[in-house]
């Protein structure tokens, strides 16, 4: 993503700060505000904190690059100066721009990575009892394992696939705190793409969103992140939006979706695959078990340790009709909120910076292949949503005390030796 460049009086100077780093090139340069400094993002571009252009240290910092291109220009004119070595100037000229061009981008994407992560600490702080945040995000494709693998195994392994979701909810409406449960989705079709994303939301607002809600509380507003993979970022996913009121038969509401910037989107449910691997491992090398498939990775999940606050499903969807849309207006903003009242979208490239650009419903609408359904799947085997607190700490707490017991006989059992010698 690359940003406005905001001109100086020479025309030349570069300048950094927030409103420039987050601005979209084509605008007009007007007042900016509040110099690019960490001290600053904190005051949320506050209107006394403006300056006409560019700062000094935003002048410094390009310094070096005016003095370089000075120099490549006195080069380029030297008399004794022979074809080869004037192309080898001039191809050092190239990487010079394309560096001040990296350095542009860095910084603005430094800034913005961070009223991005901003954005999303005061979400969750302001969340609603009648509010959800659901963070979904592929793991990489769990290959065959095998306890004793041998080269014919080891050759054309497909993989499994694994899609998490972590759910944010804060029904006792206690400030500051959530409740989080994570939802595993294993399943044997590999094909990562944006139906099948759309499938499985269908599954986790259709059927187990509604159970962590009590009744009384009639519609369930979801505000949807993930990270900006192509199956997430899609026009697909997007241009639903306004169907999952109708789909869930009023249940729920995607009031909001994001993806987030590269470099940006960790959450803990990237910690929830780390410890699904450690498990997986567990079970091969202690239970002498081999994962091949969808159904293998759900029992070794099963019978060991487990993760708190985490189920586990054999999903597949349902392929066939498959949605597609060819309007791809939506895929070039990071964050679109649903106007009801106007039935349009409104869409932001940053997260609550600006105005926003509004897109009516009829405009995606127009690019559908078909008239967009609900997805089907099939979901065959599911595990509790939370695991005891004696299951959870079976692999912790226990494991160690009975290494610890182990340990300390074979040290008693060694003194013993020695003395009888």
């Amino acid at each position: 993503m690359r940003f406005q460049i905001a001109p100086a009086k020479n025309g030349v100077k570069i300048c950094q700060c927030i409103s420039c780093g987050l601005s979209t090139r084509g605008k007009p340069a007007k007042k900016k505000k509040v110099c690019y400094d960490t001290e600053c993002i904190e005051c949320k571009f506050r209107d006394n904190d403006t300056h006409e252009g560019p700062c000094k240290d935003c002048e410094e910092s390009f310094q070096v690059f005016s003095d370089l291109f000075r120099l490549a220009e006195r080069t380029k004119t030297l008399p004794n100066l022979s074809p080869p070595e004037r192309e080898k100037y001039l191809e050092l000229e190239l990487e010079v721009k394309k560096c001040r061009q990296n350095l542009v981008d860095w910084r603005s994407h430094i800034v913005r990575k961070k009223v991005e992560s901003k954005f999303t600490c005061n979400l969750k702080q302001s969340l609603k009892q009648n509010e959800a945040i659901v963070v979904s995000d592929y793991k990489m494709k769990i290959l065959a394992t095998y306890f004793r693998e041998n080269q014919k195994k080891f050759f054309a392994k497909r993989g499994t696939s694994c899609l998490g979701f972590m759910i944010l909810t804060n029904v006792d409406s206690k400030e500051g705190t959530v409740d989080v449960n994570f939802v595993l989705l294993f399943s044997n079709d590999t094909t990562q793409d944006a139906n099948f994303v759309l499938a499985a939301k269908a599954y986790i607002y259709s059927d187990f969103l509604p159970t962590l809600f009590p009744d009384d509380i009639e519609t369930i507003n979801v505000n949807f992140e993930s990270d900006g993979a192509g199956c997430f970022n899609s026009s697909i996913l997007k241009g639903c939006q306004p169907h999952w009121r109708e789909w869930t038969e009023g249940k729920v509401e995607e009031v909001q979706v994001r993806h987030s910037v590269n470099g940006d989107g960790k959450t803990a449910l990237d910690g929830v695959f780390g410890r699904l691997g450690g498990n997986l491992r567990a079970a091969i090398n202690n239970g002498s078990k081999d994962i091949t498939d969808a159904e293998t990775c759900v029992a070794a999940f099963e019978d060991g340790a487990g993760i708190r606050g985490a189920a586990a499903a054999i999903f597949r969807p349902v392929r066939g009709d498959d949605l597609e849309n060819r309007n791809k207006n939506l895929t070039h903003y990071h964050r679109i909120v649903l106007d009801r009242e106007n039935d349009a979208f409104r869409c932001w490239r940053h997260s609550g910076f600006g105005k926003g650009v509004v897109i009516g419903f009829k405009t995606i609408s127009n690019g559908w292949n078909a008239p967009p359904q609900m997805p089907d799947y099939f979901v065959t085997s599911q595990l509790p949503t939370v695991k005891s607190e004696s299951e959870s700490d079976h692999s912790t707490i226990s494991k160690q005390s009975r290494d610890k017991k182990i340990k300390v006989s074979r040290q008693v059992a060694k003194s013993e030796a020695r003395r009888k010698k």
